[in-house]
């Protein structure tokens, strides 16, 4: 961006001046944004850019760095339980888990493909590179939707988005010999974002995705803008959260466990380790 300040910071400081000593740290009806469970993560993980769960664990995660083509199986008791290198260094953004497969996403939009019975055993897994899926831009959110096959992927810079006012996004298909295509397309509407965040123009740059299936709720998560925006199941956006960077030093990875909690991984930043924040799902009437 061509300017300093993130799209909510001039928010942050009209409320910090007006009349509070410190900036009000607004959160999702389900969650508490104040009162995180702070895993701190080893220094392989200082990187860490992708997170997510085995559909069947709320206990172990599968996590990537930026950099180094590693996956990483986390245990939240005991630390890293097994890791592997899957690819060459480059630019690894997030990571998803179907019944059948781990899915690694790059920046570029390559796709890297492992089978996940090699991953959980003792085989040393080989990663499958698929280009040319997705449209050029750089990408740095994923989801995957196990039930119905798919994986939705965000742009974080895409052509046309800035001056279309919108976030692209595409909607890929899993077959069951593990080839994707595309299947769809979506959009976030960025002046939708404006309006509920009440600014006046943001350069929107998404860096992690996930569906809270408790509430049917996409959250896009964006570092850059030290932000959480939250829409409905058809993209149509609902609220926006201010991410205080006490907390949120360099959010890049974003997961739903089994039971509604939501976690957000913080990259190394400013002398701070890199770290997991849990945040438990609480009913609402």
């Amino acid at each position: 961006m061509k300017f300093t300040l993130t799209f909510f910071s001039v928010y942050l400081i009209v409320i910090h001046t007006a009349c509070q000593p410190t900036p009000e740290v607004i959160s999702p009806p389900q969650y508490d944004l104040k009162k995180p469970t702070i895993f701190k993560m080893p220094q392989e993980l200082d990187e860490i850019s992708g997170i997510t769960f085995p559909s069947d664990r709320n206990d172990i995660i599968y996590a990537i760095q930026d950099e180094n083509g590693v996956l990483y199986k986390y245990d939240f008791e005991n630390g890293i339980s097994k890791s592997f290198k899957f690819a060459k260094r480059g630019d690894y953004e997030d990571v998803a888990v179907t019944d059948e497969y781990l899915i690694v996403l790059k920046s570029d939009g390559s796709l890297f493909t492992l089978i996940l019975n090699d991953v959980v055993g003792d085989k040393e897994p080989k990663a499958q590179e698929l280009k040319d899926i997705l449209p050029k831009g750089e990408y740095e959110g994923m989801f995957a939707d196990n039930a119905h096959r798919q994986l939705y992927v965000l742009c974080k810079h895409c052509s046309g988005d800035k001056e279309a006012k919108k976030t692209s996004g595409y909607i890929l298909t899993i077959a069951t010999n593990g080839e994707i295509h595309q299947s769809g397309q979506f959009s976030i509407n960025v002046k939708d974002i404006e309006t509920v965040a009440k600014v006046e123009k943001i350069h929107f740059q998404p860096s992690a995705l996930a569906k809270n299936k408790a509430t049917n709720e996409w959250y896009i998560l964006s570092s850059a803008n030290n932000a959480l925006v939250v829409t409905d199941s058809a993209w149509a956006v609902k609220a926006a959260y201010p991410l205080p960077k006490t907390s949120f030093r360099q959010p890049e990875g974003m997961v739903f466990d089994n039971a509604g909690n939501l976690y957000i991984s913080n990259e190394r930043a400013n002398g701070t380790s890199a770290n997991i924040l849990k945040f438990i799902f609480k009913k609402t009437n």
